[in-house]
């Protein structure tokens, strides 16, 4: 598969598996040998800010470009809480209820119930 990285090909490969298990389990296909059928991993390196870091961010002046400072906060935000770029640039105050933000996934479908940062409560809401 081109232009995708080995973790998301044995990804592949592995729902693929469950998959065609399932068929096999249910009888809707004939029994199939899948050990030919590798599941591709590599070890990757986790990438984060320390809470120091991104208080420093934070606490950057940007007086000199003020319209930069909402992307820094969401930044700021994302790192906060953990949520990804599409959903937290989309929060609401009708998200937040007494200092906890509900926030549904939008890959997952799943909700998010986290503090709201102290830094973002006025913000916010």
């Amino acid at each position: 598969m081109r232009g995708l990285k080995r973790n998301s090909v044995g990804t592949t490969i592995k729902q693929l598996r469950i998959f065609l298990r399932d068929s096999v389990r249910r009888k809707i296909i004939q029994p199939i040998d899948l050990s030919d059928f590798k599941i591709l991993d590599e070890e990757t390196d986790a990438i984060y800010l320390t809470v120091p870091e991104i208080r420093a961010l934070y606490e950057v002046d940007l007086s000199a470009h003020p319209e930069w400072s909402r992307f820094r906060d969401m930044f700021v935000l994302g790192c906060y809480t953990g949520l990804r770029f599409s959903d937290y640039s989309s929060i609401r105050p009708e998200d937040i209820h007494k200092g906890m933000l509900y926030k549904k996934q939008g890959k997952s479908d799943h909700w998010v119930v986290t503090n709201v940062p102290r830094i973002f409560q006025k913000q916010l809401i």
